[in-house]
């Protein structure tokens, strides 16, 4: 080999080590960034003669733990976003310990209608039943109200989510086109593909999504339901949200649709924070209401079956003990017969249609008070319950995906050391042809 093909093999030597310094010690200054990949210089030679010669940057990846990470990613948002609300519904609720459930105080109302009923002519029983009575409608009007405040939250959220959304796409399709015009000039897009990889992430923590890279290093992306969010243009989602919502404010009809391109989409919405707003709004908090609902209408109609205006209004949002028994209880009609009859009425079955997650059949009104708390609080567990189940799956694939590729602190400064030990050497080593040169030029002349 001549001294010629040794300068330019250790000229070559040299500018890679620099670059591969350069790309460790970059990879030193973002350990602590958890949407960084660790990044590598691959290198090939040109020649026999030649050590090296161009090097490229490579960034640590995995294609299928990627995709997990994506997919855990929506399911994990959507199960948090519907465990607060439950969580905050739980709230309201109240407790059978505390005894300021419904059911506690259907049960509460009875006990004043059996003292009533040992004491029909007492003034203090009567007051005791209008009293108990006022509670039930003021907790039925109360959970009524909460349930329509989380479903506007709801709806609002999904409005800002829409927007959140769109925004997310806008920057996903501008990486896209920066990575295709960095990479057709030559140039290093590993830093943009790992902005693309955390925005993906982000975009499916709000909506479930499919997606695949093409050929010239795009990332196509679809929702759950196969319609396009992201190709060579980003989709649009647009949504206005109502001020607010009552029980009968219901989609379709009177809420307006999530639409793509103009398109409703809302029933095909799935995962994600989207995805669980859009259930809670029009399954999950509907599906209370109305059980709750049949619970008023079914105390409202039986009761004044037996004590006529007892309770004014037709479900859970208006329902009311009469004006006229609340300024005077003592004008309450009563006698053994009546409040035996008002007893009956408590604990004997009537026929309840389906409504949420109660099936239609017959109950009686203190048993079905039982079961739409009890039906509740199964629901309320198990959103608790599979919002720490699928944000441990997410958890273990992002740290799967992160001990393949995520910055060894240790193993970059050794490496970090090797190559500078490698650019001493090859300094070393073109110093010492530069002398050999020298001599031959001084022998000569």
């Amino acid at each position: 080999m001549s001294l010629t093909s040794i300068l330019t093999s250790a000229g070559a030597a040299l500018t890679t080590a620099q670059y591969r310094m350069s790309v460790a010690q970059t990879n030193v200054a973002n350990v602590d960034d958890e949407t960084y990949s660790r990044k590598t210089v691959t290198t090939t030679a040109t020649s026999i003669t030649s050590a090296v010669s161009n090097g490229a940057v490579t960034r640590a990846a995995d294609r299928y733990l990627s995709q997990a990470v994506v997919a855990s990613a929506s399911a994990a948002s959507r199960d948090s976003v519907t465990d607060t609300y439950m969580q905050a519904y739980d709230a309201s609720l109240g407790s059978v310990d505390g005894g300021d459930d419904i059911a506690s105080l259907l049960d509460a109302f009875q006990s004043a209608i059996s003292g009533l009923a040992s004491e029909p002519s007492s003034t203090s029983a009567k007051a005791q039943v209008v009293s108990a009575a006022s509670q039930v409608a003021e907790t039925l009007n109360s959970l009524s109200g909460d349930l329509q405040a989380l479903r506007t939250q709801a709806n609002t959220e999904i409005a800002s989510t829409v927007e959140a959304i769109n925004t997310s796409l806008s920057t996903l399709k501008s990486l896209n086109d920066q990575i295709v015009t960095t990479s057709a000039q030559g140039g290093d897009v590993t830093t943009l593909e790992d902005q693309r990889a955390a925005e993906l992430s982000t975009l499916s923590s709000m909506i479930g999504i499919t997606n695949y890279t093409t050929s010239d290093n795009r990332v196509a992306i679809y929702t759950s339901s196969g319609d396009q969010l992201l190709g060579a243009s980003a989709a649009k989602l647009s949504y206005t949200a109502s001020s607010s919502l009552s029980a009968d404010t219901l989609y379709p009809g009177s809420i307006s649709g999530i639409t793509l391109n103009g398109k409703d989409v809302t029933t095909r919405v799935t995962g994600g924070a989207l995805g669980a707003l859009v259930t809670l709004r029009d399954q999950t908090l509907t599906g209370e209401q109305d059980a709750l609902d049949s619970l008023a209408a079914g105390l409202i109609s039986q009761v004044n079956a037996v004590s006529a205006g007892l309770f004014s209004g037709s479900d859970a949002g208006d329902i009311a003990v009469s004006a006229s028994l609340l300024a005077d209880p003592s004008s309450l009609t009563s006698d053994q017969t009546l409040a035996t009859a008002l007893i009956s009425v408590l604990t004997s079955p009537v026929s309840f249609n389906a409504a949420g997650e109660l099936a239609a059949g017959q109950s009686s009104l203190l048993d079905y008070a039982a079961s739409f708390v009890s039906t509740a609080a199964t629901t309320i567990a198990d959103a608790a319950e599979q919002a720490e189940s699928s944000s441990a799956t997410h958890e273990a694939a992002a740290t799967r995906l992160a001990n393949l590729i995520a910055v060894n602190l240790d193993e970059e400064l050794a490496m970090l050391e090797i190559y500078e030990q490698g650019y001493q050497a090859n300094a070393q080593l073109m110093s010492m042809v530069q002398d050999l040169f020298d001599a031959l030029i001084s022998m000569v002349s």
